[in-house]
């Protein structure tokens, strides 16, 4: 299983194999667009694209009201209106002159993007479009990320650890009820699933705030199936036979339904495996976002070469 689209290192080296063959038209027709592009490279299909997961806002509505706080309409807001309810949610709970609860906290670490959607509001990507150049230097990312490094080194709305190395801490100072010591963080899928069972939270999913774009920007990722390389027709065909039986409509529902992802067969979304969910409701708006950022090929093979520290 391949959980961040196909490797071309494993498809230059000869690790897997083309799938093309095993599909008809109609078949990869029903697949969203992006989720075929992460298993597709020279026009050419790697894999077989089962589940997809984005990142957005997870905002703690108790903290909200404590601090007096209305959280943004439709989970919709700009960079600014961002920034502002940060600081108001900063604040000393028991009066004794230490900050106790901060607006807004992430880590950042290689192999992890929750903070990346932010480097991409005002227009700025790593690379250039024909992933020749390195383009993180433009004024347009330059610009976004000093954005966020400000909300720690500036206006204080973020702890000393926003932009650490610690994911499981990060996540427990929103998630848990001894601490909830973040009103707002951004994290993948699985959070909300997390926060439904193991860590009940009152919260409600926002997108990621806009910057001079103008439009809301996520990050999202594909997981599926590839086939190691076969010598043997026979089991060649043997092998896809099963990938797609393990890919079909009613795998990707179940998967979508008891793990928390997002199918990547418009059949299987079509099936609705959030209709007694609202949270995943609201949170799979950003699915569809998708097409806002850097291509998931960009933003799953070539973003690990980069690495962002806020000290």
């Amino acid at each position: 299983m391949s959980g961040s689209a196909v490797s071309i290192e494993h498809i230059e080296q000869g690790v897997v194999e083309q799938v093309d063959e095993f599909f008809t038209e109609e078949e990869l027709a029903d697949f969203y667009e992006n989720a075929l592009d992460a298993y597709t490279y020279n026009d050419k299909l790697y894999g077989i694209p089962n589940s997809m997961t984005v990142h957005s806002m997870l905002l703690n509505l108790d903290l909200f009201e404590e601090a007096g706080v209305e959280p943004p309409k439709n989970g919709e807001w700009t960079w600014d209106e961002f920034a502002d309810a940060a600081e108001k949610l900063t604040f000393d709970r028991d009066g004794d002159g230490k900050i106790d609860v901060y607006g807004f906290s992430t880590y950042i670490l290689p192999g992890y993007y929750e903070a990346w959607p932010f480097f991409y509001i005002d227009g700025g990507q790593p690379l250039s479009d024909d992933l020749s150049e390195f383009t993180f230097n433009s004024p347009e990312a330059v610009n976004a990320i000093q954005r966020l490094a400000d909300l720690k080194l500036k206006d204080g709305s973020a702890p000393e650890s926003l932009g650490g190395a610690d994911v499981g801490g990060t996540f427990q100072a929103w998630a848990s009820e001894e601490q909830r010591t973040v009103a707002m963080e951004p994290w993948a899928t699985w959070a909300i699933t997390s926060t439904q069972s193991q860590y009940p939270t009152n919260f409600m999913v926002a997108n990621y705030p806009t910057g001079e774009t103008g439009e809301p920007v996520t990050i999202g990722g594909v997981g599926g199936w590839t086939m190691f390389h076969q010598e043997d027709d026979g089991k060649k065909a043997m092998v896809a036979e099963f990938m797609k039986y393990i890919s079909s409509t009613d795998e990707q529902y179940i998967m979508a339904k008891e793990y928390g992802t997002f199918p990547a067969l418009q059949s299987a979304a079509d099936k609705d495996p959030y209709a007694d969910n609202q949270k995943w409701h609201v949170h799979r708006k950003c699915q569809h976002k998708l097409s806002c950022c850097l291509a998931i090929l960009i933003g799953k093979r070539l973003m690990r070469s980069f690495n962002v520290s806020f000290s």
